[in-house]
């Protein structure tokens, strides 16, 4: 997206087009392809792209058609990833390819020029994202460090309900007006609060990425205008543990958070006590020996690691190389 990918076809980049000439684009590929188009900010008439999601499993159709349907005003294609650029008489057509269950969060998420990315920033002050795939709860490992991830919700209504939006009825169809109206939309969470969106405030990934975004930094400008808004708190404590436990039962994932916690934490444990820096000091193996003896060694062996201790896995461990591995061990 951004209308810069093509530049890799034509040589320059895409042309820019306004709303009528879009419609038209939009008109004559809804009637060959099976597409959905991104809503924008209805006040927009200048675009230097136009978004399509298209159901994965039809990636093989899109090019073909699209030279058939457009004939000599067909340009070519850039593929990164599983956004495929388009150039279509130099007007750049971004066709993201999106599993067909993702496809209505997709849409509602990259709807209205970025606004899933300011609500994501809400539902990351709670200990959550929020992205195209939907509503996520990050398990965490001992360490702090994001082990696994569980998909609370791919339903717009119900993940703008928990993010406590006084209209979860958002006309999830339509599009916002205006850029203002869509601001105050964001701004009416109970659990909005205006000096999180801040550059200073965003790591180097996040503050890199949206200084670059028109719609993030022109939020930020209604801000200063708006110091009632910029100035505002959460109507609610703002308690990581408490909104993950509360998003946790809310859509009922309590069976596979305690599953992946468990499965997570025996990981730990393992890597605690058994490791190729304790196995190798205990026999002394390096590289491909100390390789092969750790694979011989949990083979032999399916040890409860959270219950011994780290005296008794190393017992195991001089145990197995003095009685067992020494006799069997590959030559």
């Amino acid at each position: 997206m951004g209308g810069l990918a093509i530049k890799k076809v034509i040589g320059r980049e895409g042309r820019r087009i306004n709303s009528i000439e879009k419609e038209k684009f939009q008109e004559i590929i809804s009637s060959v392809l099976e597409v959905t188009f991104i809503p924008e900010v209805q006040e927009k008439n200048d675009f230097g792209d136009i978004d399509i999601l298209i159901d994965s499993n039809l990636s093989n159709k899109i090019e073909n058609i699209l030279k058939n349907e457009f004939k000599d005003s067909y340009q070519g294609v850039v593929r990164n990833s599983n956004i495929w650029s388009f150039a279509i008489d130099s007007v750049q057509i971004d066709f993201i390819l999106t599993p067909k269950d993702k496809i209505e969060i997709s849409r509602f998420y990259f709807s209205n020029n970025d606004m899933g990315n300011l609500i994501g920033n809400i539902a990351k002050s709670i200990g959550l994202k929020f992205g195209h795939h939907g509503l996520i709860l990050p398990v965490f490992e001992i360490n702090g460090n994001i082990q696994t991830e569980i998909t609370l919700s791919t339903i717009p209504k119900d993940i703008l309900k928990f993010l406590r939006f006084p209209k979860p009825q958002l006309e999830i169809d339509s599009s916002f007006i205006s850029f203002y109206s869509m601001y105050n939309f964001i701004a009416s969470s109970e659990l909005f609060n205006g000096s999180i969106y801040g550059l200073e405030k965003l790591n180097n990934e996040n503050r890199t990425r949206n200084s670059k975004r028109s719609t993030w930094m022109n939020f930020l400008k209604w801000m200063d205008s708006n110091p009632e808004y910029k100035n505002k708190k959460p109507r609610h404590p703002i308690q990581n543990d408490y909104w993950r436990n509360k998003a946790i039962i809310n859509f009922g994932v309590e069976k596979e958070y305690v599953l992946k916690t468990f499965k997570m934490n025996q990981k730990e444990f393992i890597r605690e006590k058994f490791n190729g820096e304790i196995v190798s000091r205990l026999t002394g193996f390096t590289n491909e020996k100390l390789g092969a003896f750790i694979k011989a060694f949990k083979k032999r062996h399916q040890l409860d690691y959270e219950i011994l201790s780290f005296e008794e896995v190393e017992n195991f461990i001089l145990t197995y190389k003095g009685e067992e591995y020494e006799k069997n061990k590959p030559t």
